[in-house]
């Protein structure tokens, strides 16, 4: 659906590969980091993180992908997040886009975010791009504004039937 690996001046969005695990799990086990996203509470365990780490991993060389990628650090060639996107509905996307916290506001989510939304503007027949932000997660809506979504109000997300705030491009 879009072309990996999509660079940034400071930033490779990639697959996921086994040496991202750690990092990702850094991530995943800190309720912190976690607090806003969809998330069951046995994902955020170690043994949960690791089925969902694997899962992606394995979807990957599947028919049904999951479109969920690393965010590295193209200067150390760290893991610092991750983001992806998913079907909404017919010619809608719904984004994500996380970063681990030793890396917050330095400007990556939105790199990140502002570059995986120009990697999907031309698929055809893809009408929407969404974010669903969390009520309180005020720096996610601070990423999608400065990504370039508009803020369209909370509204209530048809798949997981929570209400968040709801921006689009």
């Amino acid at each position: 659906m879009i072309n990996l690996p999509i660079q940034t001046e400071r930033l490779t969005i990639r697959k996921f590969t086994v040496d991202d695990l750690q990092p990702f799990l850094s991530f995943m086990l800190d309720g912190e980091s976690t607090k806003f996203l969809a998330f069951s509470e046995e994902q955020k365990t170690e043994i949960g993180a690791i089925e969902v780490f694997n899962l992606v991993i394995q979807s990957y060389s599947s028919s049904v992908p999951i479109h969920s990628y690393a965010i590295e650090d193209q200067k150390s060639h760290q893991y610092i997040g991750s983001c992806g996107f998913a079907d909404y509905d017919k010619g809608i996307v719904e984004i994500y886009f996380s970063i681990n916290k030793e890396y917050c506001n330095q400007g990556f989510a939105t790199e990140a975010t502002k570059a995986l939304i120009n990697s999907l503007v031309n698929i055809p027949n893809l009408n929407e791009i969404r974010a669903y932000c969390h009520p309180d997660n005020l720096i996610a809506h601070s990423v999608a504004k400065k990504s370039g979504m508009l803020h369209r109000g909370l509204a209530l997300h048809q798949h997981f039937g929570m209400k968040g705030e709801l921006f689009t491009a």
